[in-house]
């Protein structure tokens, strides 16, 4: 019996996938991005996630940040967490030169004014990240809540604009060339937390320099999606499919596994358990017999006789 979780060994064979990933992530023509990273419960999304940020994570100029949907849903207003774990590790990386990190600060009091953050955040945070986020606790008062009550609809959409532009100062100013935001776990959170995500993420639509990827099965976005608005009048396309080709520029699917890559994903498992002297050696070879023949099925006669001893 194995533990079902992400891994960052690629026994599943995808690191085409991957590299394509990254390159469409790093790619400057396509900042601001949204990218999905669409498939099946259990097909490798959170793998794919997880293999992504470490490749990209080792860049100097590059900052990655996971958030996890579903481990949040539950403590307090999802949105103020995912905006909060951005400035809290965005903060953390600030070099304490140009004013950067007071900026910071301010955009999460900015935040407050939206209405986004409310009160009980910073204690909720403070529970999520086992008091590592003083920053966040300290920016929410009731002066600010007292503010956010009587903001008008003009200066909320002055706020929204000035939030964006002040973000992107910070990248620019910190010299990061992607701020990569990894959401994972959204297909397993329930409708009204899936919509609230997707509407947090619009705050940084037009941020250059910001790539948000979003591991998920698209069925079960859609179907959130279509639940919120299953009451609108005249449509006749399915609004959850609109709605996610508008937010989500670029698509990454994942395909379904073959037989072949089952069978070895299980013995790779299997050698990687086992007691062999030479189980990394045999793992290379059948990891690169994968990578040259989509149909290479392991077998012990099909190793060298070097490995193989």
């Amino acid at each position: 019996m194995w533990k079902d979780s992400e891994t960052n060994i690629d026994y599943l064979n995808l690191g085409h996938i991957i590299n394509v990933l990254n390159e469409m992530i790093l790619d400057d023509n396509l900042t601001p991005a949204t990218i999905g990273v669409y498939g099946a419960w259990g097909s490798g999304k959170s793998s794919v996630l997880m293999m992504s940020e470490k490749i990209l994570s080792k860049k100097e100029n590059v900052l990655c940040i996971k958030f996890n949907s579903w481990l949040f849903e539950d403590y307090f207003d999802i949105r103020s967490a995912l905006l909060g774990t951005i400035l809290q590790d965005l903060s953390a990386k600030l070099p304490a030169k140009d004013g950067l990190k007071e900026k910071a600060k301010g955009l999460m009091k900015s935040l407050n004014i939206l209405g986004l953050l409310k009160k009980t955040v910073g204690y909720g945070l403070d529970i999520a990240f086992n008091g590592a986020s003083n920053i966040i606790s300290s920016l929410v008062n009731e002066n600010i809540d007292k503010e956010s009550e009587n903001i008008s609809e003009i200066s909320l959409r002055a706020n929204i604009k000035q939030f964006a532009s002040t973000f992107k100062e910070i990248i620019e100013k910190a010299e990061l060339k992607r701020v990569v935001v990894y959401i994972d776990e959204l297909d397993r959170c329930n409708p009204e937390k899936i919509i609230e995500i997707l509407e947090a993420i619009r705050l940084f639509a037009f941020v250059q320099g910001i790539s948000f990827v979003i591991g998920a099965d698209e069925r079960l976005i859609q179907y959130a999606i279509e639940r919120k608005y299953e009451n609108l009048p005249g449509n006749s396309v399915s609004i959850g499919k609109e709605y996610l080709d508008k937010l989500i520029q670029y698509v990454i699917y994942i395909p379904i596994l073959t037989i072949e890559e089952m069978f070895n994903y299980i013995c790779l498992l299997h050698i990687e358990d086992s007691s062999l002297s030479n189980k990394e050696e045999i793992i290379n070879e059948i990891l690169s017999k994968m990578k040259d023949d989509i149909f290479y099925k392991f077998s012990a006669d099909s190793l060298s006789s070097s490995t193989a001893k």
